[in-house]
């Protein structure tokens, strides 16, 4: 039996998960009083823990694969896709420690302190904030098509539309083998460019999946929003 087509044993280690760093995050809440300990955790990191927060910024569980998908296309080379980050890691070391130092809260108060310059700071703050939306979006992405295929719904509980939709792609991916092993007919080329397009779009998949793009959207913004309330 599964629940949205995730094994039970899936779905325990998710709900686990989600409830540790909730706990965590809510211990840890309670001890944030000033800029200092939001930003800096009040100063109080220690050498081992600041050891691991470097490192770990410069590693994230999609390194591995990414590695091994380009030295199985590339060979031996495409290990550098990985291994270029070593050369960040001064970088990393450095940029940690050089704030805690001067006693500053963030890197664009450096610049401030540095050049005089309101406007450099403002600037290095703005760049910092559309990276951060970039970033946190293209997660969002990445995140939705990795759990998609992985929540997919049995044929016995499709919708007439997504039925439609799976014999639309059974169509398209004929078409397609057919396109490459010889010539379609006229009607068979129109065919085939109307349903290429909406592969494109998204609109037709090999599956269906109990996971839809808005409701994963939208979850961590109603739970943050909620969460507010909470604290209120």
């Amino acid at each position: 039996m599964t629940l949205f087509g995730l094994h039970p044993l899936d779905t325990a280690i998710l709900v686990a998960y989600i409830v540790i760093v909730l706990a965590i995050g809510q211990y840890l809440s309670r001890k944030t009083k000033t800029e200092d300990d939001f930003f800096l955790g009040g100063r109080k990191m220690g050498k081992w823990y600041q050891f691991f927060l470097n490192f770990g910024n410069m590693a994230d569980p999609s390194g591995a694969p990414a590695a091994a998908s380009s030295v199985y296309k590339q060979g031996i080379g495409g290990i550098w896709l990985i291994l270029i980050l070593l050369f960040l890691t001064p970088y990393y070391w450095f940029l940690s420690v050089w704030p805690r130092r001067i006693r500053l809260t963030t890197v664009a108060e450096l610049f401030e302190e540095r050049f005089g310059s309101r406007f450099l700071s403002s600037l290095f703050a703005l760049v910092a904030l559309l990276g951060a939306i970039l970033g946190i979006g293209f997660g969002n992405i990445v995140a939705l098509k990795t759990l998609q295929p992985i929540m997919i719904k049995p044929p016995s509980a499709y919708t007439a539309t997504e039925l439609q939709m799976q014999t639309d792609y059974q169509e398209y991916t004929e078409l397609r083998k057919l396109s490459r092993e010889s010539t379609l007919s006229p009607q068979q080329a129109s065919r085939y460019g109307t349903l290429k397009n909406l592969f494109n779009l998204g609109k037709i998949q090999p599956y269906v999946s109990y996971l839809q793009p808005v409701p994963f959207y939208l979850f961590p913004h109603c739970w943050l929003r909620c969460s507010s309330c909470w604290e209120g």
